[in-house]
């Protein structure tokens, strides 16, 4: 859980840094957008000159670990504590690892003397079964490693299913929801569904090493108890079904199963030969009184190399995929989403204040730099946030675009250009295709410019949703509200309840590439 990979960042990202940043990114999530853009922007005057110009990547690890200095000075970070807590996991779970192997292995060769040790019973237990499973999973793993996801992990898909039903069933958890709303449940259910498509990938890899980790610890248990036995007993192995195997197919079976090490090992040395397999066939009604001794243990060089190679070998040589695994999807993490967008704005975008100018400029909002603030003018902010802002027909007649393209130059987006939609969907569907496609070949997002008193009724929801299926997974969408109040010439932030209406209902779309935006943060009280 602590590796780190280098990639075009100065750093290493953990994943305890991938859960120390969702944790500070869900604090921030009720909190206002001017409080937030003072802390950040005051981060970053006090990173050097050559860490503010560093690229997304490693500018968010500048922002994290400021964070963390400042809110857990002496004690452990989530991330750091999830980190241990999993490393300890790691530990139980491999030594249980070994416990298991040694008990199987000493229970399996429980031999009274009278009747062999019948192989087929160990390779279909302990070889078979882990091949047929290897197969699937290097698979998937391969897939995976590839960028295709078509083979989804077994027991993350069973995890995932048993928490949202549980979720769905809980009133211990309703209890703690505001009042007790199902709405509470959705939300929560939402954000899961939205972590687990942001990092789905990137945290598969942990537990396919682990698992790998526990079934290398499984077959050392095993084979140290595979040895044990036959060091201190005097066991005989054969071979029986009900099934009539031919010695020749049982023969051939073996020479493939032993082809990893047959080239190394002369001989017979590592297998049994076709006469050491036929002269250890048990027949019932003949007993084995008849067998010789060397055709009884001349399959236990070949069991002990089976469980080496395929349980031990293969599996550790899975661990390095993993590992690999783990790098890549490190190195590729994407920090394109609006939550980060909006961060990084916040970072690098000088805090501005809104003032209201003479007459003559019609009651215009004019914004200077608030005191001991040292940046531009945010008609000259160069952030590469680009957007463009989407106004119903209603919005576009009550304010004022360029107002609200002001707004939004001062948390640091530019404007890329602006479209008014109608209240027919079957109108704006062409319109959404048209717009969401320029959009996701200029890496430009979007505005939705909505009112914050009027709630996200089910016409909203879908509105954002026919924006999302026209325009593909990762088009950034932002939801702008203005607050009450706001007209033509002044913008006021939304009121807390209104935001958090919203904010329960979007995340209810479990959207991981859809964001709340405050378009004013001037507070109507205030001003």
């Amino acid at each position: 859980m602590s590796l780190g990979i280098k990639g075009d960042m100065k750093g290493y990202w953990t994943y305890g840094d991938l859960v120390d940043l969702e944790y500070f990114l869900g604090t921030d999530r009720e909190s206002l957008q001017a409080d937030l853009h003072r802390r950040d922007r005051q981060i970053y005057l006090n990173l050097a000159e050559e860490d503010q110009q560093a690229a997304r990547g490693p500018l968010l690890q500048h922002w994290l670990r400021q964070r963390r200095s400042q809110v857990f000075p002496e004690g452990k970070s989530p991330g750091q504590a999830i980190a241990e807590a999993f490393r300890t996991f790691c530990l139980i779970l491999m030594v249980c690892g070994v416990v298991i192997g040694l008990t199987s292995g000493l229970t399996f060769f429980t031999y009274s003397g009278s009747t062999p040790v019948n192989v087929i019973n160990f390779l279909f237990l302990f070889v078979f079964s882990q091949l047929l499973m290897l197969f699937f999973l290097v698979i998937g793993a391969g897939l995976r490693l590839a960028g295709v996801n078509l083979l989804p992990a077994p027991v993350t898909r069973i995890y995932g299913t048993a928490a949202a039903w549980s979720l769905s069933r809980s009133k211990k958890l309703h209890r703690y929801l505001p009042e007790g709303s199902s709405a509470g449940i959705t939300q929560l259910e939402g954000l899961l569904k939205k972590q687990r498509e942001i990092y789905g990938s990137v945290f598969y890899w942990p537990l396919f090493g682990l698992s790998q980790r526990a079934m290398v610890c499984f077959n050392l248990g095993l084979l140290a108890a595979t040895c044990f036995r036959i060091l201190t007993s005097d066991i005989a192995f054969g071979w029986q079904s009900t099934i009539q195997f031919s010695t020749e197919f049982i023969a051939r079976s073996v020479r493939i199963l032993a082809l990893p090490w047959s080239w190394f090992i002369p001989g017979h040395q590592g297998y049994p030969s076709a006469a050491q397999i036929e002269g250890s066939r048990i027949i019932l009604k003949d007993g084995i009184y008849h067998l010789q001794t060397q055709d009884l243990v001349s399959w236990w060089p070949f069991l002990v190399l089976c469980v080496l190679f395929y349980g031990v070998l293969v599996r550790l040589l899975l661990v390095v995929v993993g590992k690999v695994g783990q790098g890549l999807a490190l190195q590729n993490l994407k920090t394109d989403r609006p939550v980060i967008v909006q961060l990084v704005n916040r970072l690098k975008t000088p805090r501005m204040k809104s003032q209201a100018v003479t007459s003559e400029n019609n009651g215009a909002v004019n914004f200077r730099p608030e005191h001991g603030s040292q940046g531009i003018a945010p008609e000259l902010n160069t952030s590469t946030s680009a957007v463009t802002l989407l106004l119903s027909t209603d919005i576009s007649e009550n304010y004022d675009p360029a107002v609200l393209e002001q707004h939004l130059r001062a948390s640091g987006f530019s404007i890329s250009g602006r479209q008014i939609y109608h209240q027919d969907p079957g109108a704006n569907r062409t319109l959404f295709e048209g717009l969401l496609a320029d959009s996701s070949n200029d890496n430009v997002g979007i505005m939705l410019v909505m009112e914050s008193w009027m709630p996200p009724i089910n016409e909203t929801l879908q509105l954002i949703k026919d924006i999302r299926l026209s325009g593909g997974r990762q088009v950034p969408i932002f939801v702008g509200l203005v607050g009450q109040g706001s007209d033509r010439h002044s913008i006021f932030q939304p009121a807390p309840v209104e935001r958090k209406i919203w904010r329960q209902k979007l995340d209810g779309l479990a959207d991981p590439y859809l964001s709340l935006h405050d378009i004013g943060v001037e507070n109507r009280d205030a001003s």
